[in-house]
């Protein structure tokens, strides 16, 4: 027959502990389910994030170009037409300088030098040059002697049309612009005569 002990404080038991024996008592449920729920959390929130920085952010991935510029692609509208922000742009072009045509204006003032050793070529090309319609004419001889080939030389650019002129009425192939040569002042075109002249 077990002895009998008088009752004191460990008999006490409140009863909201719901104890069954001496030691034990019924296991909580949800056991550690503030730590799950912490995870889900976190989880949800770092999804929210991404996807707020993918729709909102950065407008490449879900803005439907995929970073490429539409307007880069030439993709036509609705209509056929290429859209009007790619069609292609066409860049200023220089207009190209006008090419002097050979021009024939009677006063203008001409040397006509003899640079060869052949006595009397300019005074011959004067004559060629006055029937061709030119009057006002000087003639002499180069700086130099023995040039091989006949040039016609102006000094200004607006000056090349009378040259490509003179040269064409004496069949010279070469026209220069350059410093006239030093006993030809007061002309502005001068044609130098060398041993190739045909006059």
């Amino acid at each position: 027959m077990p002895q009998q002990y008088p009752r004191d404080r460990f008999d006490l038991i409140p009863a909201e502990l719901q104890r069954v024996g001496a030691h034990r008592t019924p296991k909580k449920r949800l056991r550690g389910s503030p730590w799950i729920i912490s995870c889900a959390v976190a989880i949800v929130v770092i999804i929210a994030a991404g996807w707020i920085y993918l729709r909102v952010l950065d407008h490449r991935v879900f803005g439907g170009t995929n970073g490429v510029n539409p307007a880069a692609t030439g993709t036509p509208n609705p209509t056929g037409s290429p859209t009007p922000s790619a069609t292609a742009t066409s860049t200023p072009t220089a207009t190209p300088t006008p090419t002097p045509t050979p021009t024939m204006v009677p006063t203008a003032p001409l040397a006509v030098l003899n640079g060869s050793r052949r006595a009397g070529l300019a005074a011959g090309a004067k004559t060629k040059l006055l029937a061709a319609g030119w009057n006002s004419i000087v003639t002499g001889n180069a700086p130099q002697s023995g040039i091989a080939t006949s040039t016609v030389y102006y000094a200004d650019p607006s000056l090349r049309g009378i040259a490509l002129g003179v040269a064409q009425a004496l069949g010279i192939g070469s026209v220069t612009q350059a410093a006239l040569p030093s006993n030809a002042a007061n002309v502005q075109v001068a044609v130098v005569l060398g041993s190739d002249y045909q006059g």
